[in-house]
């Protein structure tokens, strides 16, 4: 047709016969592009959808893909996400950008890592039968379930709703670690497993 399409069989040809560009109705119910050049699907003048054919690259919002499947833009999943490679073939595609995850994420290796931070100063560890190990400043719990809790500045406090209720002084500087109530006119009990009040300090010093 006029140079432009020439048809043969089940052939559609781009340009002319000679071209090695042309969309084939394979027998299998499928079809094949073939090029010899990169592919591009545009949506007006801009490319939605590119093929390298000499590297075998994917491109997605980018003409520029350096690795098998590149997205410029936000990917949206329902399904499962496998991979049998370690996760940063993942982080290289989605680098700079935020994943946000709607279920749930499956780390099957019982020695499975998750980093965090520039330096990987945060690490969460799979300790190989059920346990998790935490590395981590100020906050670390290794396989035993020994916690640790480094504070800069010498003070723990426990809340409660948002409120300190309970603060631990260690300063290292000084002789001596003062718990103390953070709750003006709280009173402090201890009690016994059942319940029973075996001592109580009361706000005004009393016992």
């Amino acid at each position: 047709a006029s140079g432009d399409l020439y048809l043969e069989q089940k052939k559609i040809y781009l340009n002319s016969p000679t071209n090695d560009a042309y969309i084939e109705a394979h027998h299998t119910d499928q079809i094949n592009v073939h090029c010899v050049d990169d592919i591009k699907f545009l949506s007006g003048s801009t490319t939605t959808l590119f093929v390298n054919t000499a590297t075998e690259k994917v491109g997605i919002g980018t003409v520029v893909p350096t690795k098998e499947l590149v997205v410029a833009g936000d990917i949206s999943g329902s399904g499962t996400l496998y991979s049998g490679v370690d996760i940063t073939a993942v982080r290289d595609v989605i680098s700079g950008r935020n994943v946000t995850v709607g279920d749930n994420i499956s780390l099957t290796s019982d020695s499975s890592v998750i980093n965090m931070g520039d330096g990987n100063d945060i690490t969460f560890t799979h300790d190989g039968t059920t346990g998790l190990t935490i590395a981590a400043t100020p906050i670390s719990i290794d396989s035993t379930g020994e916690l640790h809790l480094n504070s800069t500045t010498g003070d723990i406090k426990f809340q409660d709703g948002g409120t300190d209720q309970l603060g631990l002084d260690l300063d290292g500087t000084d002789t001596e670690i003062i718990a103390k109530l953070l709750v003006n006119g709280d009173d402090l009990v201890f009690q016994q497993y059942d319940g029973t009040e075996a001592l109580r300090i009361g706000d005004d010093a009393t016992i």
